[in-house]
């Protein structure tokens, strides 16, 4: 990047990451409201509790979603992509004791037990929000120190875990119902800031941050490639504290920062395993034009590629606000 000069910072979007256990007492309180306020109120059941969120697997930090809005469509755990179909929110459940109906934001449909049936192995599924028991759950503290919740099925006594399929890690898995033993696929949290996919293009060149031969490794640099739709140049935007984001790539999971936590200007921006520190931090600062100025956390200084560059594979670098186009960039927030 050339012809810096120096120049002021600005602000930004927020976070955010409750549990389900601090869902669970918000429900408490609102099922006592709704209560307390049932005479006066015809407001629906839970309306108050529509925030919507991502459920995450605790073993695998793959989210809870369904591929379509058809009844009977299979829920399953799936690499978080900031799809519609992966948001959720709460609402009181007429079983009362607390518990609670788990709608599909996207499609308006109720995580339940096919048939509400009883079996070990029954299929979790979308479908109407009804009354019946398997449209229905109570959440409880899965243990572990770590404000993971259970889902728990009214199908039978006693009752039920709903768990990823053998614990599984991989895309694709089906969730179903089965006995509560502990198992580390039947731990679920809640994502409250849901996670955002996107394209960074830069506004100069019209390219998209990459990251070099789509490698996996740390240090891999990032670079500006011709806009192909490559995993490597997708990014998930994610709360990372304060009023900061993370940029994690898609295609490899790992978190874009500045090598070494470089302070300079020029220093180049790199992948690494995502740790939280201050050089995986970002500040998007929208512009009058659409666009958005990134600013690390750690130097305070803005992304942009090397020499104003528009040519294929060149890294990205951190300056001083230069006012040059290349520290403009597109995405979807």
């Amino acid at each position: 990047m050339t012809s810096p000069s120096p120049a002021a910072r600005g602000g930004l979007p927020a976070p955010g990451a409750a549990r389900f256990l601090i869902a669970l007492s918000l429900i408490a309180a609102l099922l006592g409201l709704a209560a307390a306020t049932a005479a006066t109120a015809a407001a629906p059941a839970g309306s108050a509790l529509r925030q919507e969120v991502n459920i995450l697997a605790v073993h695998s930090g793959k989210c809870v979603e369904v591929a379509s809005a058809l009844d009977g469509e299979p829920v399953r755990q799936q690499r978080c992509s900031g799809g519609a179909r992966a948001l959720w929110y709460l609402r009181a459940s007429a079983a009362g004791g607390g518990a609670v109906q788990i709608v599909n934001a996207s499609t308006g449909k109720c995580l339940r037990i096919e048939n509400s049936g009883a079996a070990s192995g029954a299929p979790v599924q979308q479908g109407p929000c009804d009354n019946a028991p398997g449209a229905s759950f109570v959440l409880t503290d899965a243990g572990g120190g770590d404000s993971a919740a259970r889902i728990e099925t009214l199908t039978t006594s006693p009752r039920k875990c709903v768990e990823v399929a053998e614990s599984s890690l991989a895309d694709n898995v089906p969730l179903r119902q089965w006995d509560c033993v502990q198992q580390a696929g039947a731990s679920f949290v809640q994502r409250t800031e849901p996670v955002r996919e996107t394209t960074v293009v830069n506004a100069n060149s019209g390219k998209c941050l990459a990251i070099r031969g789509a490698s996996g490794a740390d240090q891999a640099h990032a670079v500006q490639l011709p806009c192909s739709g490559a995993l490597d140049q997708r990014w998930h935007v994610t709360a990372a504290g304060g009023q900061t984001v993370g940029l994690v790539n898609v295609g490899t999971g790992k978190c874009l920062e500045i090598e070494h936590a470089g302070l300079a200007n020029g220093a180049q921006a790199v992948q690494s395993a995502c740790d939280g520190s201050r050089q995986q931090s970002w500040l998007t600062e929208l512009q009058t034009d659409g666009t958005y100025k990134i600013v690390n956390i750690n130097s305070l200084k803005y992304l942009g590629i090397v020499g104003e560059s528009l040519a294929d594979d060149v890294e990205a670098d951190q300056w001083t606000n230069s006012f040059t186009r290349d520290q403009h960039w597109r995405m979807t927030l």
